[in-house]
This record gives C-alpha cells, sequence and structure tokens, in this order.
C-alpha cells in the first residue's frame, strides 16, 4: 500500500513538472482531453472557416496525440515550443485547407509576423450567416447516436460565425447547449421542451458575446483609463469585503488582457485570464474574505472563467454605512488626489461601488465624473468641504439611482401591461423621431436590439434591475460603433462622442428632430397585398412554437422586427413619420389600427388581393391627413 501510494506520488509529481516545463502539457492537463479536443476545434473553426468539420478532424487528432506526449514522461522538443506557434504550425499542417482558407502567405511568415498575419485575416472574415443552430426534436437521433460528436458540429458551426468568441465561453455555451439536447431529447414531448428552452439558452449566448463585445468597443473607443473605471465597478460591487487596493490590483492586471482579446489573439488571451484568475485563486488572504469567489475557485480549470464573470455579489460587511460621505471624507480625497488622481478616483469608485451593488455602471461612473471635477475645482482651496458640496449640489447618487429603478420598473409594467408587439413599437417610433434620415432597416436593428435586450432582463428576478440598463449602455455603444452617426444627424452624432457615463443619457433625452425635411416627397413603400397574410402566418407559427417558454423566456424570443412588432405596421409608421415628423401618438395609433384592422379583414378573405386594393385608399387618406396635420 505504502509503495503505491510513493508511486503515485512521484507519477504526480513527475506530472506536475512536465506541466511546468511546457504550456500545452498544463493546457492538456487542466481541459483533459475531451476539452483539449474542444479548445482546438474552436480555433480551428474560426481561422479555417472555409473547411468542413471531417477536414478538421485530422488536425484536432494530431494536436491530441502532441498535447498526449507533451504531458508524458518523455516530451518531446516540440512541447517547449511557444503555444501560438504550436496552434499555428498544425494549421499550416494541411496545405489544402491553407490555400483555401487563403493562408498560405501567413504560414510562410514566422513568429509574431505570423500571429499578426493570421489575426488580420481572422478579423478579415465575413459573418457566415447560412448555419442554423436551432435546436428541434429532430435532432434527437443523431444526438442520440454520438452527443459527443453533435455537439462538435455546433460548436464548429457556432465558431464560424463567432470568429471572436472567447473559446472558454464558446465552450461554456456548448456546455449548455448539451445540457439542453440531454434533457428535451428524453423528454416525452421533445418539440416543447426544447421550445420552452430555446428562447432562455439564446438570450444567454446572445448577453453573453454582447458583454464580450460592448468591453472591447470601451477599449477600443475610450482606452484604458475608462476600462479600469468599468471594470473598478464591477468589481467593487461584487466583491465589497475586499480591500480597495486589492480590487485595483486585480482590475490593472485584467485590463491588460483587453489588447489581446479584443484584437482576436484567444491565444495570448486565454494564458494571460488563466494567469490572471490562479493568482486570484491563490491568495488565500483575499479568496477568504469572500463567499461566490471562493465557490469559483473550487471550480474545475475551463469552469472558473465563466464562473467569476457571472457571480453574484458578496453581502456588504457589517457596518459599512449607506452612502459615502465625500464631505466628510474631503481633506483625505483631495490629499490622495493631488498625490495621483487615477489611484483617487478609483478608491473612490470602489467606496461608492461596494455601497450600492444595486446601481448600474453608468450612474456611479457619471457621479464619479462630477466629483472628479469639484476635486480639480474645490481641492486647491481653503474651505474644500464646502466648495465641494456646492460644486456637487444637484448630483445626489442615491437619487439618481432611486429615480432610474423607478424609471426602469415603469419600463417593466408597459412591457407587462402592452405586450411584446406594442413595447417593441414604442421604441421604434422612439428612434425613429430622433433620427429619421437614418434607414429603416438601421431604425429597426436598433430598437430590436434595446427592445429585446430590456425584455431579457426586466423581469429577470436574478439581476438588480439596473442590470437593463447596463445592457441598454452596451447596446447603444454597438450603435455607435457599428454606424456613422455623423451621416445620421448632429444630435445623434453628439451624443456619440459624450463620456462613456453620460453617452446613454445623452440620447436618451434627445427629442424630435423637428428640423427634418424629407429631401423628396415620401413614398409608401409598404405593399399591401396577400404577402402580408403570408408573413403574419410565419409569425403566429413562431409565436405558436415559443407558446410555452414562459414569462421570461417567452420575453426573450422575441427576436423579429422591433421584437415581437410587426414590421410591416414598422414600415408604415416609418413613411408617417418620414412625411411629418410631428405626427402625433393618436394618428400613429390610428395609422396602426387601421392597418390592423385591413390585416385582418383581408387575410381572412377568399380573395385576398382584391380586399387589400379595396383597403388601400384608407391609408392614403391617412397619409394624407398626417402630412396635413
Amino acid at each position: 500500500m505504502w509503495a503505491a501510494l510513493c508511486l503515485a506520488l512521484l507519477l504526480q509529481t513527475a506530472a506536475a513538472l512536465t506541466r511546468n516545463q511546457n504550456q500545452l502539457c498544463e493546457i492538456y492537463f487542466d481541459a483533459r482531453e475531451d476539452g483539449f479536443k474542444s479548445l482546438f476545434l474552436v480555433g480551428l473553426s474560426q481561422n479555417l472557416r472555409n473547411s468542413t468539420l471531417a477536414e478538421l478532424a485530422p488536425l484536432i487528432d494530431e494536436a491530441r496525440a502532441l498535447g498526449a506526449t507533451c504531458c508524458s514522461d518523455a516530451p518531446t522538443a516540440d512541447c517547449n515550443r511557444d503555444l501560438a506557434d504550436t496552434f499555428q504550425r498544425v494549421v499550416c499542417s494541411s496545405e489544402t485547407l491553407v490555400e483555401r482558407n487563403h493562408l498560405k502567405s501567413c504560414c510562410e511568415k514566422s513568429g509574431e509576423e505570423r500571429t499578426t498575419c493570421f489575426l488580420g485575416a481572422k478579423a478579415q472574415a465575413p459573418p457566415d450567416l447560412k448555419q442554423n443552430l436551432l435546436m428541434a426534436a429532430g435532432d434527437c437521433s443523431a444526438f442520440d447516436v454520438n452527443n459527443k460528436v453533435f455537439v462538435g458540429n455546433f460548436i464548429f458551426n457556432f465558431c464560424k460565425r463567432n470568429v471572436l468568441a472567447s473559446p472558454v465561453a464558446v465552450l461554456e455555451i456548448a456546455k449548455d447547449y448539451g445540457a439542453v439536447m440531454q434533457t428535451c431529447c428524453a423528454d416525452a414531448n421533445k418539440q416543447n421542451c426544447f421550445d420552452s428552452k430555446r428562447a432562455a439558452f439564446e438570450a444567454g449566448v446572445n448577453n453573453l458575446l454582447a458583454k464580450q463585445r460592448a468591453l472591447c468597443i470601451v477599449y477600443k473607443t475610450y482606452g484604458d483609463r475608462v476600462l479600469k473605471a468599468k471594470k473598478m465597478v464591477q468589481c467593487s460591487q461584487k466583491l465589497p469585503q475586499v480591500p480597495a487596493e486589492t480590487i485595483m490590483s486585480v482590475v490593472r492586471q485584467n485590463v491588460l488582457t483587453a489588447a489581446p482579446c479584443c484584437r482576436g489573439n484567444m491565444i495570448e488571451c486565454m494564458r494571460m485570464k488563466k494567469q490572471l484568475i490562479e493568482e486570484v485563486c491563490a491568495r488565500q488572504e483575499l479568496v477568504s474574505m469572500t463567499t461566490n469567489l471562493a465557490a469559483c475557485c473550487k471550480a474545475d480549470a475551463l469552469s472558473r472563467e465563466g464562473c467569476i464573470a457571472t457571480m453574484k455579489a458578496d453581502a456588504k460587511p457589517e457596518g459599512l454605512s449607506e452612502s459615502y460621505d465625500l464631505q466628510a471624507n474631503i481633506q483625505d480625497v483631495c490629499s490622495a488626489f493631488s498625490k495621483d488622481q487615477e489611484m483617487a478616483m478609483g478608491n473612490l469608485i470602489y467606496e461608492l461601488s461596494r455601497r450600492h451593488p444595486e446601481s448600474s455602471e453608468s450612474i456611479i461612473l457619471a457621479h464619479a465624473h462630477d466629483a472628479e471635477e469639484a476635486f480639480l475645482k474645490c481641492c486647491d482651496k481653503e474651505d474644500k468641504a464646502e466648495c465641494t458640496k456646492t460644486a456637487m449640489t444637484g448630483h445626489d447618487l442615491e437619487k439618481d439611482i432611486t429615480d432610474t429603478v423607478t424609471e426602469y420598473r415603469a419600463l417593466a409594467e408597459t412591457l407587462k401591461a402592452g405586450g411584446n408587439a406594442k413595447f417593441g413599437k414604442l421604441f421604434f417610433v422612439r428612434y425613429t423621431r430622433i433620427m429619421p434620415q437614418a434607414d429603416f432597416d438601421v431604425l429597426q436593428r436598433i430598437a430590436n436590439s434595446v427592445s429585446s435586450t430590456l425584455k431579457q432582463c426586466l423581469n429577470d428576478p436574478a439581476h438588480p434591475i439596473l442590470e437593463c440598463q447596463n445592457r441598454v449602455t452596451d447596446a447603444l455603444d454597438g450603435f455607435c460603433n457599428d454606424l456613422e452617426p455623423e451621416k445620421i444627424n448632429a444630435q445623434i452624432a453628439g451624443c456619440c462622442k459624450q463620456l462613456y457615463s453620460q453617452r446613454g443619457a445623452c440620447i436618451k433625452a434627445l427629442a424630435t428632430d423637428a428640423n427634418f425635411k424629407a429631401a423628396e416627397p415620401v413614398v409608401r413603400q409598404l405593399q399591401l397585398g396577400a404577402n402580408l397574410c403570408v408573413e403574419d402566418a410565419k409569425a403566429a407559427a413562431g409565436a405558436e412554437a415559443a407558446a410555452g417558454a414562459g414569462a421570461a423566456a417567452g420575453a426573450a424570443a422575441a427576436t423579429g422586427a422591433a421584437a415581437g412588432a410587426d414590421p410591416n405596421e414598422l414600415r408604415l409608421l416609418y413613411d408617417t413619420l418620414r412625411g411629418n415628423i410631428a405626427a402625433t401618438d393618436e394618428q400613429l395609433s390610428n395609422v396602426s389600427k387601421v392597418f390592423q384592422a385591413a390585416k385582418s379583414k383581408c387575410c381572412a378573405e377568399a380573395d385576398q388581393a382584391a380586399c387589400f386594393q379595396a383597403e388601400a385608399p384608407k391609408f392614403e387618406g391617412l397619409a394624407v391627413a398626417a402630412v396635413a396635420a
């Protein structure tokens, strides 16, 4: 027995020494064989998009064999290579796939030049919209035959569409996908099970990808300082008992990962994040202060990152005051501010955030910005406290939080009372009024993004309601990043140039663009005819499929034009507002009522086309009335 125990210890020690000597063994050991193969599948799918899964299989086997060799007691010299170099050598080993994926010039390079070439090729890859990732009862036979192959096919298709998605995030998504398949394929009513779970799954995926993208937009648009401030809010809210200096240290290291992660360098991104998490979890004096972080540190290596990213806030320390009295602490604050402005602001954000886990990031950052302006004005004066009090008049953090909570609760009531269609239409009309110059498709996409985001989180008891404001901010950041706001109008361009903490509030405060006049007479683009009935039937089928989803999932399922609103009705409202930007809510309501009445009537008729033709004059009359108003 003792001999067996000693042998086991010797083998573990030898394996540990081997892992310390090469990166590939470390990943192979942490991820285990299946996880290791899946990580390589993610990387290969993202870089070799013009390939089949069968064509990637030999490369994955090659990587697996190398990983096993590197963890053996006789690792080869290749095991000591840089991990990026090892991955690129695997990619470049197939001349056929290299040619087909236009990577020949990259494979002829070496070192950093080859890495840069690979990243450039991946960034230029157009989105692949042909893949269908929906779950259905018809997929169960394939899943039951070999669930690993089935989930591998999901990873392959998903990564071809999301070439910048984090490998660890992809594996978390795949794990959830496999769990849904496992549950529903064992259910007596498979399709109902899928219909009830699909919306929540898709909402989770979209939220995870949106957060990753939003972080990169903040990093690229505003730089390290704003990203540090944003991360400082998040960490301080979740770990209110951990000292400020420790939080700042972790945040600084975390922000360093943004450069490789947002560039698409997933190998370096994974390495840096893994190292950071290991360092944090190894600090027992830190982990022992926490509840949720301590639980995440007990998870396996591949699950830790996702666990930490989604963990709930710990309870506040006993004795922590409800609010931070800036005036009472102004001497210390100004002393710290004069020595190191960034450190002092980090400490202020920490003190505000740990007291207000219910707040959104933008409210705290806006308050911190106002305070910074006050410090610049007052810290050199004798009566610092009075000066700061005067400068901060009208800037009440607790009141701002309370008012915003009230606003979002009102939105939740609006959604509950009016349903998905009315809620989506509300945002479409709002955005059309403030930027009528934008194309219909652009407005439809913005309204859909914001209304869908709100529907997913407004009634989600798992998060504070102001998490919705965080998600709306991310959606608006995406809009400002993707489009050219200056080509829409001056007021939206001005908001998109605002400070990060003020951009959302600026867009929210925008009024109707009263100066808008269409360059030429607006031609109604909606064609009334039987096609409306066909589209309506398809929408009804989709709604029926989601009927078993429940309230939260049902809200998340609305992914059509303005998330639930009839796209044809939206087109009619768009044309009406473009004809008269001052059209009232009552006039728009009349347009909607006439449209819905005509569609309801004509879709029930045998000769639908003739019915719509007879109803057309009613629409023309409404258009004339709206323009003349």
